[in-house]
């Protein structure tokens, strides 16, 4: 797992915070009643997550192009009091979560793996994992929004396990 922090400049950070606010999203959920409602937009779009990819591309020992990424959208949360996201993996070999925004950690909203580990919920960082890692958002009390970008990738990660600050 790669742990990033101070990921963008500001100006590529500050397009990623409007971008969330901009796109149109859809609604889904894990029970048919939709009571566990999370909110998806998929970004089609290279030029919408290519500073994130090129980043972390620049800052880690990851190779590839942007032609790796098989999923990109950016996932919302409810304001207030969320029940958490539903236990998964995902498609490819490398997930990358960007965190746009930030809060009081004493919220909650991390990531958390089924192997213990956790990531906390900081603005402008990054996580990397391998795609077949159990995962889910945390729940959380937080009054903003929680916003996450996910680029779903074929990049390999050749068992990394570092942070970088």
């Amino acid at each position: 797992m790669i742990v990033i922090e101070n990921l963008l400049k500001n100006q590529d950070h500050s397009y990623f915070q409007s971008l969330c606010y901009d796109v149109p999203y859809f609604i889904s959920s894990s029970t048919e009643d939709k009571t566990h409602g999370i909110l998806h937009s998929y970004l089609s779009a290279e030029d919408q997550y290519k500073s994130i990819f090129n980043t972390i591309i620049e800052k880690t020992s990851l190779k590839g192009d942007i032609s790796t990424v098989l999923q990109a959208y950016i996932n919302c949360a409810p304001a207030g009091k969320f029940h958490g996201g539903d236990w998964h993996n995902d498609p490819g070999a490398t997930t990358i979560l960007y965190y746009p925004f930030g809060w009081d950690q004493k919220y909650g909203g991390r990531t958390v793996f089924k192997n213990g580990k956790s990531v906390d919920y900081i603005a402008n960082s990054a996580v990397c994992f391998p795609a077949q890692l159990v995962h889910k958002a945390e729940p959380h009390r937080a009054p903003n929004w929680r916003f996450t970008i996910a680029l779903k990738t074929t990049l390999d990660m050749n068992n990394e396990d570092s942070n970088i600050k």
